[in-house]
């Protein structure tokens, strides 16, 4: 809870600046007035405390970066194979995380950027098979175990692309892609 308090105090701090300390000329800190978009790959260091007949939900996750005038927005997601068959459709486990955050940008000049974006959201993992139903299913589909995020995201930009760590109280990863302020 302290961790959460804190981040919504950055943010509210953060905008205050950004809004009420702006000038004519670009400032230092800034709200990051962008479009992008980016791929790469984000590990999950904290297991969920239950795992499903002895299989873990997958740990290492494809990451999908999206930025629009200042709102972020990732996920994150990969599918494994529990190797059992229900009447010949493959029981899988899927994770899934979901982050959103407000973004700003870092620096006066029009070619290097920095950019910081604190974020929550929120991870979990799932069963489920091909067949869309649970019939013969050893047990229930759906969502097995949610997990809460807090972390941020922190990105060099030059000119059109980027390149960004992302890290959290459960996972951490990179990304690269393009970003077109605007």
């Amino acid at each position: 809870m302290k961790r959460v308090f804190l981040i919504i105090l950055f943010i509210i701090v953060t905008v205050n600046n950004v809004v009420y300390g702006q000038k004519n000329d670009r400032s230092f800190l800034s709200w990051n007035k962008a479009v992008g978009i980016g791929v790469g790959y984000t590990n999950m260091f904290q297991k969920f405390t239950s795992d499903y007949e002895g299989v873990s939900a997958p740990q290492n996750l494809v990451h999908f970066d999206l930025m629009i005038y200042g709102v972020y927005a990732g996920i994150d997601a990969m599918v494994k194979d529990t190797g059992y068959d229900v009447y010949g459709y493959s029981e899988k486990l899927s994770t899934w995380a979901f982050k959103i955050g407000p973004s700003f940008r870092l620096g006066k000049s029009d070619r290097w950027r920095f950019i910081l974006t604190p974020y929550v959201g929120a991870t979990f993992y799932t069963l489920f098979d091909g067949s869309n139903n649970s019939i013969g299913a050893r047990d229930e589909y759906g969502v097995k175990e949610t997990k809460f995020l807090g972390g941020y995201r922190i990105a060099a930009a030059y000119d059109w692309y980027y390149f960004s760590l992302h890290f959290s109280t459960r996972e951490y990863g990179v990304s690269f892609g393009v970003e077109f302020e605007l």
